[in-house]
């Protein structure tokens, strides 16, 4: 079996060489050649994709440009297999870039080098999400993974993105506001200080592109970070109740001074957000020659302002959507 790998940083490194079990293993790296071993090859990005089993390890916001690089180069009998830590957005590319007759397959292995130092490969689970290949296509591939005994699991792009968003993102999220915080080893702490520690430790080690990466490209962790925003402002108010029973008048008016401060400096801040987002679906527009205005969909966002401002409980709902059209508009010049 032969078996190539385009990608070579600290991921493609460790499954380069888990790899070398099954067969000749060749890597085309763009940042040159290492010494990787005496089974590992490294060949140009023609050459690398002339194999039985091509596994695309690169980050996720270069893998449509790879994959349209690649397109015209492989053969059409190559499994294509890709290692991203989302699954819906690089389906959709593979899908739309390669030939219908493409063997494809979908994976995330729920590991990477740190954990293998710490709790070593056996044992480790990888999710896999057959797009298009043979019953002994896809048993080849899952064959591979048994051997390395990974614990396989089957499933949709669509439900791994849904339940990552919950955990891997959701856990980086925490990783790098606790690195923020700059917090140390302390005589005077708890069991479950050194937790968050643990946690701050084991994804800092990840680059900030692969951090950024699978929270862009995955649809559901806008909603993720959204819904842990609002808990944290939602404990931060219960804290200001508590607080209002007993503190003295001039110290409850001062408290509500300073919380609308804070809000007022969140608003702003997501509204510049909204900016951004709504500014690059206008690029996306722009270069794929799509109407500016789309109707339906603005009609779709009217009815869903129209449910969540009933949902907040906010009686005047014009004052609320005139700010939302005024935001639309800008975005649109």
């Amino acid at each position: 079996m032969t078996i190539g790998i385009i990608g070579y940083g600290r991921f493609g490194k460790l499954w380069a060489k888990m790899m070398t079990r099954f067969g000749a293993v060749f890597v085309h790296a763009r940042n040159g050649e290492d010494d990787g071993g005496a089974n590992i090859k490294f060949v140009s990005l023609a050459q690398v994709v002339q194999v039985g089993i091509l596994f695309v390890v690169v980050p996720i916001s270069e893998f449509e440009k790879i994959c349209q690089e690649i397109a015209p180069l492989v053969p059409s009998g190559t499994i294509i297999v890709d290692v991203c830590s989302v699954k819906v957005y690089p389906s959709r590319v593979m899908q739309a870039v390669f030939s219908k007759d493409q063997p494809l397959l979908a994976t995330h292995p729920l590991f990477g080098p740190d954990s293998v130092i710490r709790l070593g490969l056996s044992g480790r689970k990888i999710v896999f999400c057959p797009l298009h290949a043979s019953a002994e296509q896809k048993k080849t591939v899952r064959d591979i993974f048994e051997k390395l005994q990974l614990v396989v699991i089957e499933t949709t792009p669509d439900n791994h993105d849904r339940q990552m968003a919950r955990s891997q993102a959701l856990v980086h999220v925490l990783g790098r506001a606790i690195a923020d915080l700059e917090l140390e080893s302390q005589e005077i702490s708890t069991p479950d200080y050194e937790s968050l520690l643990r946690i701050n430790s084991m994804v800092n080690n990840d680059t900030w592109q692969l951090f950024y990466d699978m929270q862009v490209y995955n649809p559901y962790t806008p909603l993720m970070r959204l819904t842990l925003r609002q808990t944290l402002d939602d404990i931060e108010e219960r804290i200001r109740e508590a607080g209002e029973s007993k503190a003295p008048d001039d110290g409850t008016f001062f408290l509500w001074r300073s919380m609308i401060e804070q809000l007022d400096h969140e608003i702003i801040r997501l509204i510049h957000h909204r900016l951004i987002v709504g500014k690059r679906v206008q690029e996306y527009k722009k270069m794929h020659n799509l109407p500016v205005t789309d109707p339906d969909r603005e009609r779709e966002l009217e009815r869903s302002y129209g449910e969540w401002i009933e949902e907040a409980g906010i009686d005047d709902a014009t004052a609320v959507k005139d700010i939302l059209h005024t935001i639309i508009r800008e975005v649109k010049k």
